[in-house]
């Protein structure tokens, strides 16, 4: 093979990478080109910049559309598909925008410097949370397509104690947002066990599963209000939180503290930091106690 037609084989290859929605190539495309558009105020762009960056947003939506149709699909059916994704796009720009700008405020409130940086990390986040997510679907789809045998290997287990007491904590600071719905739930509850990168090591996060027909929280998707925080990282901080999903306690979790600004979450990943070097739950009395409000947190006494 000549060295010409090597390098178009490599190229062809390449571009077959870029097009397959289940490559690596194809997530940091997306999720880079998802991000860059995010980083684009719509509210400070003349008409003509808002035009182009919608026309740049339903390009990018219409290649994504092309490849994840690609598998299943016939080229009538890609273009099919391709199209109307482009014409959603198009016609809900404007929705998009005002969204965008609800989003945009929102950052700005909390005193962040950078709003449009933390918009487009967290687009391009949730596209490779979306990617991962719908590998998992097709995965599992398949495994119950072709092994009639399939079984899920996570079986629950009693919640751990330091969890129960988290839990426990968290909720009994609130009388209202569900709360005792929830303190019910979780005396019927089992935990669901998350992996960490290394087998045995700890992750910052667990599941929960119960019994269907427990009474149900309201609101049914939401982080509940109390937060606990304490400082694990060298006087940095980290916060304690509860999810709730279809009205039940679905995981509790840690993460880095909402007082941390963009370029202290940046300087840390930059250096390795990572939750699950974390050695474990904390005890829910190493928690200072704080309730979301339109304000913001507040300490709780």
């Amino acid at each position: 093979m000549s060295t010409r037609e090597s390098k178009t084989v490599r190229t062809r290859r390449w571009l077959r990478r870029l097009t397959d929605p289940t490559s690596a190539q194809h997530v940091v495309l997306t999720s880079a080109a998802v991000g860059a558009l995010a980083l684009v105020d719509p509210a400070r762009r003349t008409v003509g910049g808002r035009v182009l960056l919608r026309a740049g947003t339903a390009v990018v939506n219409g290649f994504i559309a092309w490849c994840d149709a690609r598998p299943t699909h016939s080229v009538s059916g890609r273009i099919g598909m391709t199209a109307a994704s482009v014409g959603a796009g198009l016609a809900l720009s404007e929705a998009g925008d005002a969204i965008d700008a609800r989003l945009d405020g929102f950052v700005r409130r909390r005193g962040i410097r950078h709003p449009r940086l933390v918009l487009a990390l967290f687009a391009a986040a949730s596209m490779v949370g979306a990617h991962a997510l719908s590998r998992r679907i097709d995965a599992a789809s398949a495994s119950d397509e072709y092994d009639d045998d399939f079984v899920d290997d996570d079986e629950p287990i009693e919640i751990p104690t330091a969890v129960r007491e988290l839990v426990s904590a968290l909720l009994a600071r609130a009388d209202g947002y569900g709360a005792p719905e929830l303190r019910t739930q979780l005396d019927a509850a089992r935990a669901m066990e998350y992996s960490g990168e290394d087998e045995g090591s700890f992750y910052p996060g667990i599941g929960f599963t119960m019994p269907a027909d427990l009474p149900l929280a309201v609101p049914a998707e939401a982080r509940f209000p109390v937060i606990g925080r304490y400082h694990p990282f060298d006087g940095r901080s980290a916060d304690v939180y509860l999810l709730i999903s279809d009205g039940r306690l679905a995981s509790l979790n840690i993460t880095t503290g909402e007082d941390w600004d963009v370029e202290e979450q940046i300087a840390w990943m930059e250096d390795g930091g990572s939750m699950q070097d974390l050695p474990g739950w904390p005890s829910a009395d190493e928690l200072t106690y704080f309730v979301e409000t339109s304000a913001g947190l507040k300490p709780l006494g």
